[in-house]
């Protein structure tokens, strides 16, 4: 997001940076949009599967098995076919389960940065961030959108 400006530790001495009206921040959001990253979207179930299927390892495998089948070796070929089938499976189950756990903890963790509206500094979500909004960092905290800073002061 270009344009958001950054006080750290303090307060904003700048007259003309007295942050935004919120009013005019919904403008801005309805004219700029979200302050939020492109989330990719999951693929299906099918492409998973075939991620799964497609490792050059299982390839090789196969092809031990088929020789084992065409030797006379029923019994290796099915064993080596059945370790494969339930690795396979195992994989895309944890890979579509792992992906699912991933999607949930996105949508739990809104993360919020302290902006001044309306003359007051309050907690919003980062997507509600809007060129022209004046956010005040702490120590620890992640930078929110792109910005400049107005002041910083150091307590070392």
């Amino acid at each position: 997001m270009k344009g958001c400006t950054i006080v750290e530790h303090g307060t904003v001495q700048d007259p003309a940076a007295a942050g935004l009206t919120t009013e005019n921040a919904k403008d801005r959001l309805a004219r700029e949009g979200p302050n939020a990253v492109a989330v990719q979207k999951r693929a299906s179930v099918l492409r998973q599967l075939a991620a799964s299927v497609s490792s050059p390892l299982l390839g090789i495998l196969l092809v031990a098995a088929a020789a084992s089948a065409a030797l006379g070796q029923k019994v290796d070929a099915a064993i080596i076919v059945t370790i494969l089938a339930l690795s396979t499976g195992l994989d895309f189950v944890q890979s579509y389960r792992s992906a699912r756990a991933v999607e949930r903890l996105r949508a739990q963790v809104a993360p919020t940065a302290t902006v001044l509206r309306d003359g007051r500094w309050v907690e919003l979500p980062r997507s509600e961030l809007v060129p022209g909004d004046v956010i005040r960092l702490s120590a620890g905290d992640l930078v929110p959108a792109d910005a400049r800073l107005l002041s910083v002061t150091s307590s070392t």
